[in-house]
């Protein structure tokens, strides 16, 4: 009975990350929101927190599995709340102090090696900077380092829950 309960949250960090990343392919695609690297390599790591939150979902119960995905949707939230607040940090520096203007990441991935893409995508640019759509306030990028924190402490829950009832 309580494993099902764990299967449940777990599905519910699932449908949050397939919702995340909808809501995404929504301002792209209808509202006309380009996403700038940043934003790329945040869509990339909800695709992996939300994979690992589907195989939690599936994969039965057992105290190894459930320590083991904790700690890698975790890991995996941390890289995102980094990469959603190096976006918060540059949205907040005043204007003019970031290059003003880069290649989307898919480019970048073509001419550059891995790391020095990704050590670009990270470094930010103008784009990365602006903020175009606001929600209760909060831009695009402060809901996104709020969601990734509240999936990283939904997987630690679970996590210990799962330690003390399988």
């Amino acid at each position: 009975m309580r494993s099902t309960s764990i299967k449940v949250c777990y599905f519910i960090g699932f449908v949050i990350c397939a919702a995340m990343i909808g809501f995404a392919f929504y301002l792209e695609y209808v509202d006309y929101l380009l996403p700038c690297p940043l934003c790329q390599l945040q869509r990339i790591t909800f695709a992996i927190v939300g994979a690992l939150f589907l195989i939690a979902a599936i994969i039965p119960v057992k105290r190894v599995t459930n320590v083991i995905y904790g700690l890698l949707i975790g890991l995996f939230c941390a890289i995102g709340a980094l990469l959603a607040g190096r976006q918060v940090y540059l949205q907040h520096l005043p204007a003019g102090s970031h290059e003003s203007c880069s290649a989307n990441l898919t480019y970048l991935l073509k001419v550059f090696s891995l790391d020095k893409a990704l050590a670009m995508a990270i470094k930010g640019t103008g784009e990365c900077a602006e903020v175009l759509w606001r929600f209760l306030g909060l831009n695009i990028a402060e809901w996104t380092l709020i969601v990734f924190i509240v999936l990283g402490l939904l997987a630690f829950l679970q996590m210990f829950r799962a330690k003390k009832s399988v």
